[in-house]
């Protein structure tokens, strides 16, 4: 909520979110939208921790066409009236990543501060107050500039949701045996050359 899109969902319904259409704050969270969407392609992991009821959220990305991001564009969420600072760490737990490799971006300046507090190691940026300024500001950000990055860092996002679907599976499955079976994982093995050095480097 006026962070993605304008207005608090869960009152005014997401067919009345502002997003996009014959409105400038709207075509601004589209344009803050696409911006984060081609931050993805660099490799930077998207997530969602929002004080909302999940499928009322859910269903506005799912559903609004002006909507740019999609489920399949989140490596994952925690959507509920929890503690913010804390649904970022079972967040960043869950997708095996450290607190300093967080940026938390949020519209409401009292929970910007919450994590400051609490999260230290957490990147919080200040937000500017006019939503017309969201896209340039993402877009200046400097804590997302790669030195370089692979078809791998591409692919980041897909890769965690197969994580997240193989664990899912695992829970299903009698036991671990059974489980490693089902994934039908192929290993290939290579020298190091030029073509895998700079996955290697990054590894």
């Amino acid at each position: 909520d006026d962070t993605l899109w304008g207005g608090v969902v869960g009152d005014v319904g997401w067919e009345n979110i502002r997003l996009g259409g014959h409105d400038p704050v709207g075509e601004a969270f589209v344009d803050f939208q696409q911006a984060l969407k081609s931050l993805t392609r660099k490799g930077v992991l998207l997530g969602i921790v929002s004080k909302n009821e999940e499928n009322t959220a859910l269903e506005a990305i799912r559903q609004h066409a002006e909507m740019v991001l999609k489920p399949d564009d989140f490596a994952g969420w925690r959507i509920n009236w929890q503690d913010k600072a804390q649904n970022i760490v079972d967040l960043v737990t869950e997708l095996n990543l450290g607190l300093d490799s967080a940026v938390y971006i949020d519209d409401n300046p009292a929970e910007r501060d919450r994590v400051r507090n609490a999260l230290p190691e957490v990147f919080v940026p200040e937000l500017p107050e006019n939503t017309l300024d969201y896209p340039a500001f993402l877009t200046s950000l400097r804590c997302f500039d790669l030195a370089s990055f692979n078809p791998e860092d591409r692919q980041r996002s897909r890769m965690y949701r197969e994580e997240k679907q193989r664990d899912e599976l695992k829970k299903k499955m009698v036991s671990v045996e059974d489980w490693l079976k089902s994934l039908e994982i192929q290993v290939k093995v290579e020298e190091l050359n030029e073509s895998n050095l700079p996955r290697t480097a990054q590894l």
